[in-house]
């Protein structure tokens, strides 16, 4: 088939690059002079999303031994199942059978994790350590965000109570602290007067509120299996 285009005589009049915000892919459009759009799309290499997190890592713990910058980081269970249940006990009751590795956005939590969770008075010789973690779409890694995910589960207001609890409005600050609030924790949840006032045992934590708020505490974002040595690119003595 004969065609009289010739790409040489094609005259751009005007160019637009754009990117798509969620994948970082490049659009290069050009308007010729006699009509038309040409577009060529490509994802330029060093324009993948990439999200930081923080690992806090305590004195005596079972990663403090290992530099996570020349291993990576492997869950305890990295080929047990993945499920919501599995999720929330992860957050919930810290597990020592999880598939998941607990990271978080915030420098402060990952500090305090490192610091609070040593089983040994971090110094100067033996600090605790705060592992500093870039993560893009190039990685493969499978991230979780615990709080959709547990949301996403218990969304039938009519099913047994979930993640609802019937103590004051107190109560909640218990469960975010549960060891310098404990007797809000465990205060009996107000009655009406005609059943007596106040002789309910303690309001009910259940793990989905509890995996909740402690997800929501910690800024927490779950991953399944493993982080790649090359996620892992610096680390802070902390004591």
């Amino acid at each position: 088939m004969k065609t009289n285009f010739h790409p040489r005589r094609r005259i751009m009049r005007d160019i637009c690059l754009t990117e798509d915000p969620t994948s970082g892919q490049l659009t290069l459009s050009a308007w010729h002079v006699s009509g038309g759009t040409v577009a060529l799309a490509c994802k330029v290499p060093g324009t993948e999303k990439m999200a930081r997190f923080y690992k806090g890592v305590g004195v005596g713990t079972h990663l403090h031994g290992t530099d996570l910058r020349t291993t990576g980081i492997v869950a305890r269970n990295p080929g047990a199942t993945s499920s919501v249940s599995a999720l929330m006990a992860h957050i919930a009751h810290g597990t020592t059978t999880s598939p998941f590795i607990s990271l978080t956005r915030s420098y402060g939590v990952a500090r305090d994790y490192a610091v609070n969770a040593s089983r040994a008075m971090p110094t100067a010789s033996i600090p605790a350590y705060v592992y500093e973690i870039d993560i893009d779409d190039t990685h493969n890694v499978s991230a979780r965000d615990p709080i959709c995910e547990i949301a996403r589960s218990v969304n039938n207001l009519f099913a047994n109570i979930s993640y609802q609890h019937n103590g004051d409005q107190s109560y909640l600050l218990g469960v975010v602290d549960p060891i310098g609030n404990r007797a809000r924790l465990q205060a009996p949840p107000p009655q009406p007067k005609t059943m007596g006032g106040s002789s309910a045992p303690s309001p009910r934590l259940t793990t989905e509120l509890e995996a909740l708020v402690r997800g929501l505490r910690d800024a927490e974002v779950l991953i399944a299996g493993m982080v790649p040595q090359a996620c892992v690119i610096h680390r802070y003595d902390e004591y």
